[in-house]
């Protein structure tokens, strides 16, 4: 068994900026930038498969960098390169690096909106110009806050709190504008956000509760709400009760018949549930007893109906009329002989 500590700091050295979020630079526009939307499009409903995200996304590059006011392109930029991260690099560093470029793509969308990159220009303060955002931002808004929340906790606890604000003013921009966005995604995030802070930062165990059991009300078949409440909150209230009912339901579900537009990331959810769950006497103070057996099982897909049988027919493809006599050459039916039988004893015993 671990102790339970809080880690105060992290000290990396990465070539990610030189600690400031958002340092990648956009590749050159190819001049014949062709059918490249359409084939990003096409390899993005396989990025549950790494190689193949990343061809999307270099095709999204491309579009982005043709036409630098293409918010869908650049919304997949954002999002993409965040799956990236989350899901697909194993490494700090190259988790890192995607983040990185995901905050890069997402300051570059924002800036579509012209009243967002004024005000920024002017104030050089995020939280003031994304108060200009509008409906059609709330995609890359809430891709680029989840990025920056995840780089900043993986780089430690300055950046964390050093971006904290910015977090927080982004994801309720989102939640102004759009507060039912992607399968339950602000509650989702502020479950995360209030028991990944410290004590002394404003963590709140009981808001975070709520805000994950409202994100499972609204999304039950988005598995990332129950894998984040696993992880976030269980662990820092050391239930482990709650831990192992969250995650043995991600490990049972079927991500098949959960939601099609989420089979990749609910894929990867599973894999990030099965490492948490063989860890889990890591997780918590003292000794803690075997798993319990789930008792709310996930939906299952319904059995395909047996075909019926097929009817008996003629030599002209009929069925034969009710006590019509075979054909001749036909052997009598078990019926027939039965009903005959039947009537000789009965002549019999008269």
């Amino acid at each position: 068994m671990r102790t339970i500590t809080t880690v105060m700091a992290l000290s990396l050295t990465l070539g990610c900026g030189k600690g400031k979020p958002g340092s990648y630079e956009m590749q050159a526009a190819n001049s014949d930038g062709g059918d490249a939307a359409a084939k990003a499009a096409e390899l993005w409903e396989n990025r549950g498969d790494k190689a193949t995200l990343e061809q999307s996304l270099a095709f999204y590059e491309q579009v982005f960098a043709n036409d630098p006011t293409n918010r869908d392109a650049a919304y997949h930029l954002v999002r993409g390169w965040y799956f990236m991260g989350d899901a697909h690099e194993p490494e700090t560093d190259a988790k890192l690096a995607a983040w990185d470029k995901a905050i890069a793509f997402g300051d570059m969308c924002l800036n579509i909106n012209s009243g967002f990159k004024e005000t920024l220009e002017k104030s050089g303060n995020k939280s003031e110009a994304v108060k200009l955002a509008t409906i059609e931002d709330v995609p890359c808004i809430y891709w680029t806050s989840a990025s920056l929340g995840k780089w900043a906790k993986t780089m430690g606890l300055s950046k964390l709190l050093a971006h904290k604000q910015t977090v927080f003013d982004y994801v309720t921009r989102v939640e102004e504008l759009q507060p039912d966005y992607f399968y339950g995604a602000i509650y989702r995030y502020w479950g995360a956000y209030y028991a990944g802070l410290p004590s002394f930062a404003g963590q709140d165990l009981e808001r975070s509760k709520r805000m994950f059991e409202k994100a499972i009300e609204i999304a039950p078949g988005n598995l990332a709400n129950r894998v984040l409440f696993a992880n976030y909150w269980a662990e820092k209230s050391q239930s482990y009760e709650v831990y192992d009912e969250m995650l043995q339901y991600v490990l049972a579900a079927d991500s098949n018949i959960l939601s099609a537009e989420l089979l990749p990331e609910n894929e990867a959810e599973k894999v990030k549930a099965k490492a948490l769950f063989e860890g889990r006497t890591e997780k918590f103070a003292g000794e803690i007893p075997e798993a319990k057996p789930l008792q709310n099982p996930p939906p299952v897909a319904e059995p395909e109906p047996e075909p019926e049988p097929e009817a008996e027919t003629t030599e002209d493809g009929e069925a034969p009329a009710e006590g019509e006599a075979p054909a001749e050459g036909e052997a009598p039916s078990e019926e027939a002989d039965a009903a005959k039988g039947s009537d000789t004893e009965s002549t019999t015993e008269e």
